[in-house]
């Protein structure tokens, strides 16, 4: 499990330092600051963030099945749920090419 944290913290990080990439001052008015906004950008955005939305997901429904073991339909629940997410996750993710 200490895997999948420290996985979520460098994919963070790793869309920390691609915001701070594509944001450049325009001049020296910090106001003006801009977002250059390429399929690169936007793609590659995106899918730090579906990674660290599914990896975070992951990591609760561990959490959930400690705390409801005995509890079949809570774990089905939650499993189905998760699934869900993933689900939704590759369409978002499969569906970039078309920007």
């Amino acid at each position: 499990m200490l895997v999948f944290i420290i996985l979520m913290y460098l994919i963070s990080a790793a869309h920390w330092i691609l915001e701070a990439i594509f944001t450049v001052p325009r001049g020296s008015d910090v106001s003006g600051w801009i977002v250059k906004q390429s399929t690169v950008y936007v793609g590659a955005s995106v899918a730090l963030l579906t990674a660290n939305v599914v990896l975070s997901d992951a990591i609760v429904l561990w959490r959930m099945c400690l705390l409801w073991k005995s509890n079949t339909s809570v774990l089905v629940l939650g499993v189905v749920l998760w699934l869900t997410t993933l689900g939704l996750s590759f369409v978002v993710v499969l569906g970039l090419h078309e920007l």
